[in-house]
């Protein structure tokens, strides 16, 4: 809860220290850095526990996994990293920012996206371990520098989006170095890449990159289309309003750091998890409905939380809230499919996802900020889809064994 809070009010303070030209490059800028993160991890935090759990009690054969995961992950990186650079140049630029605030906006981003790999593969490891302490104090220490660098900059005059990118590449490379330290406590040298694992971890990369990157794709060319015929005054809007759904962070760490560990190392047998599937998608469930439930009561305090700019915008924000309700839910389906290695059936969401995308352009006039919000709850239904058609064939797989 103490994360959450802190981040809320980080969240909070920026969309009142800046301007909405300024918060919608500062929101862009964040919503890409979100995405190369997902689409850095496709398959390779799924390879690293399921292949872990396997390995764990040999510290060697521990290491050469996350040796082979570096390596992959190294040349993911760059092609990502790259591609995303110019996207979010040419997102800035089509959003109404200048050609050089757009450079400064991007070059930052590029520092803060530089540490996301590394710290992946350490988190994952403390995770395979059950080293879930450091998984919420450092992110916690993490919040709490933000929020200071932010009053400092506040206090100072600084309203420019690219200087609170700064700040998060300086966290983020904090970070890294904690989770460096700690993980390598436990590992007592680098093992050499494996060829098997290499083909393993490609092969998982390969089959969970397509729903991933399709996911991807949607997020980004949503975003697009909402600075194109939205302009800034839309995205700051949006993008102020989803600042409610960090509401779901604490619940996502207890799924990643403890449910997800815990089925991947849980006995191979339907009897045992499906019980645990069941009433983990019902806790879940329960969570989000009291969640959009609050939002929708409580709209018009939260709105004054964000400033005069906001105001009357109740029926959009209780919206995105439910859409927020999806996403997570489609997260922690993942999660938890990902834990056991069930990663097929990618081929449902991209299809689903073109139907959706039919349906926006078609249907939805993206300059109503309401219109914005419905087609932002509906993106995340195709996930749902595929992460329930992903767990059904994983639970029948086990009944073949």
């Amino acid at each position: 809860m103490a994360i959450q809070a802190v981040l809320f009010v980080v969240g909070i303070l920026i969309v009142r220290s800046l301007d909405k030209d300024e918060y919608a490059a500062y929101s862009v800028a964040t919503a890409v850095l979100a995405a190369v993160t997902v689409l850095l991890d496709a398959g390779v935090g799924a390879t690293l526990l399921a292949e872990g759990a396997k390995r764990i009690s040999r510290p060697l054969a521990v290491s050469a996994l996350f040796a082979t995961a570096r390596r992959a992950q190294g040349l993911l990186s760059a092609v990502i990293g790259g591609t995303a650079a110019l996207w979010l140049f040419l997102l800035l630029t089509a959003s109404g920012q200048t050609p050089a605030s757009s450079l400064l906006v991007t070059l930052s981003f590029l520092l803060a996206f530089a540490p996301v790999p590394h710290t992946a593969r350490y988190e994952a490891y403390l995770r395979l371990t059950y080293r879930t302490s450091p998984l919420r104090r450092v992110p916690l220490a993490s919040a709490a520098i933000r929020l200071v660098v932010v009053l400092v900059l506040s206090a100072l005059g600084v309203q420019s989006a690219w200087a609170l990118v700064i700040a998060i590449a300086s966290v983020n490379v904090m970070s890294l170095m904690v989770y460096r330290s700690l993980a390598l406590r436990e590992i007592p040298r680098r093992s050499p890449p494996e060829a098997e694992l290499r083909g393993t971890l490609w092969h998982n990369i390969a089959r969970a990159l397509p729903s991933v990157a399709a996911l991807i794709v949607s997020e980004q060319v949503f975003l697009a289309l909402i600075a194109v015929e939205g302009g800034a005054d839309i995205v700051a809007e949006f993008s102020a309003m989803s600042r409610f759904g960090a509401a779901f962070l604490i619940v996502n760490a207890v799924v990643t750091d403890m449910v997800a560990p815990r089925f991947a190392r849980t006995e191979a047998r339907r009897a045992v998890l499906l019980p645990r599937y069941v009433l983990s998608v019902a806790v879940y469930a329960a969570v989000v409905l009291a969640f959009v439930v609050f939002v929708a009561v409580c709209a018009p305090l939260l709105l004054m939380l964000l400033g005069a700019d906001y105001a009357g915008l109740e029926v959009p924000l209780t919206v995105i809230a439910a859409g927020f309700g999806a996403a997570q839910t489609a997260y922690m389906l993942n999660a938890i499919n990902a834990s056991r290695g069930w990663l097929k059936h990618s081929w449902i969401h991209p299809a689903l996802l073109l139907v959706w995308l039919i349906a926006v352009l078609a249907l939805f006039d993206l300059s109503d900020i309401v219109q914005v919000s419905l087609a932002f709850l509906l993106q995340w239904l195709p996930a749902i889809l595929m992460q329930l058609v992903r767990s059904v064939a994983g639970f029948v797989e086990l009944k073949r064994q």
